[in-house]
């Protein structure tokens, strides 16, 4: 080969170099594209076979069979968890510590607010314990949990007094995925209600009602929880310096009782047709060192409230309403109502108590000298085991009643007010 050929060859070749390189460059980016795309294909099947599972799993249970399983989780499962409940208002709320085993003992104790923290619940089983460490007092009862069959009776009220629907792509609670179930009532008056319920476990997280404004505002929220496989064997709580006892005597059925008018003094007041579809759950006779009273637990299957009734003929008659408190007297009996429900809902279930069309008056001034008379119950507030709202975790406390406009002595459950009409079986 000439040496003219030679530079003609290496002209060529330096021609054609940066075209081969450029066609390799060219393949290896396609070939990364493709890479790239392909990644994002199986991205997208993966989530979409996700949500296909999410789709099917929901579809395995009708909403009222969700919420059932939710109300069993929330008995069934080890927790621990920090809850917020919230209330009217913004400074309205409770902040929890739940603690519980399954099928087995429950530790709750408040965290905030300031006026509230440390109180403290116990449930061991057989018993349930409140202590309440700025009045030094140590509440006991026995338990009354509200079994299998009675969350199944409820699930079966919710579903006839609400339209419900799932909702497979609901929020993430406390960085849970969770399905939602959407509750909206047959019957005006009543909010509608959302359920966030977590995926694997089925325990509850999160609750909303609509307000008047149809907006959604959350009444119970979850900010950590975990679901252990192990925990302590017991739970102990220990009151400061040596708090006085209190012991409430078990409720009997009134159903049960023969002499019920002597023991109370009244015939208890049960109506038969209470509106938007809310039912008596059970009725009781309650017996404390002041006497007796009936209390009756109402339920719509989601709501709940609770209604005592005693004798107390220093009462005006009519009916009002103060805080989470409604108020009918007639023909010297009271039935106070307490619930988280809306004062004219509060006040529409009440009326159906009364013989009477009952007319509407202002609560007691406060330096009132008639009150109740009566040691708690019926002040809700003070009693170790509430009415369980559905799908709660079990017994989260209420935040507690407005007080009652009558004078109080802050050192436990002593008598409110000069009057006691309290029928009882003094020992």
């Amino acid at each position: 080969m000439t040496a003219d050929k030679k530079i003609q060859l290496i002209a060529c070749l330096a021609v054609l170099a940066p075209l081969a390189v450029a066609s390799v460059n060219d393949d290896a980016t396609s070939a990364l594209k493709q890479a790239a795309a392909a990644k994002q294909r199986a991205v997208r099947e993966k989530q979409r076979a996700i949500d296909k599972s999410k789709r099917i799993r929901i579809t395995m249970f009708a909403p009222d069979e969700l919420l059932l399983k939710s109300m069993q989780a929330a008995h069934s499962v080890n927790v621990r968890a920090i809850i917020t409940k919230m209330g009217d208002a913004n400074s309205a709320f409770q902040q929890l510590k739940l603690e519980q085993k399954a099928m087995g003992d429950q530790f709750r104790q408040v965290l905030a607010p300031l006026g509230e923290q440390g109180i403290t619940y116990l449930d061991s089983g057989k018993k349930s314990f409140m202590y309440l460490p700025d009045q030094r007092v140590v509440f006991e009862c026995e338990n009354e949990a509200e079994g299998l069959q009675a969350l199944a009776e409820r699930a079966e009220l919710a579903a006839r007094n609400y339209e419900m629907r799932c909702e497979a792509d609901a929020s993430q609670v406390a960085g849970r995925q969770t399905f939602c179930v959407i509750a909206e009532p047959k019957v005006k008056g009543i909010p509608a209600r959302k359920f966030y319920v977590d995926q694997q476990t089925f325990y509850p997280l999160r609750f909303a009602f609509s307000n008047n404004e149809g907006d959604w505002k959350i009444t119970m929220d979850t900010q950590a929880v975990d679901f252990p496989k192990d925990m302590p064997q017991k739970f102990y709580f220990d009151p400061v310096g040596n708090p006085r006892k209190v012991k409430f005597d078990p409720a009997q059925p009134l159903s049960g009782i023969r002499n019920v008018k002597d023991r109370l003094g009244f015939d208890p007041v049960l109506p038969k047709k209470l509106p938007f579809g809310f039912e008596i759950q059970r009725s009781e006779l309650r017996r404390n060192e002041d006497g007796n009273l009936a209390v009756l637990w109402l339920t719509d299957g989601f709501a709940s409230a609770r209604v005592y009734e005693f004798r107390c003929t220093q009462m005006r008659e009519g009916i009002w309403s103060q805080g989470n408190n409604t108020v009918l007297t007639e023909d010297g009996v009271t039935m106070f109502m307490v619930s988280d429900l809306a004062p004219s809902q509060r006040k529409a279930l009440l009326s159906a108590f009364a013989h009477r069309t009952p007319f509407s008056i202002p609560p007691p001034a406060a330096n009132s000298s008639v009150g109740f008379g009566v040691k708690p119950p019926p002040v809700p507030s003070e009693e170790p085991r509430g009415a369980q709202q559905l799908l709660f975790p079990p017994d989260l406390p209420t935040p507690a009643p407005t007080p009652l406009p009558s004078p109080v002595n802050n050192a436990g459950p002593v008598a409110i007010g000069k009057t006691n009409d309290v029928k009882g079986d003094r020992e």
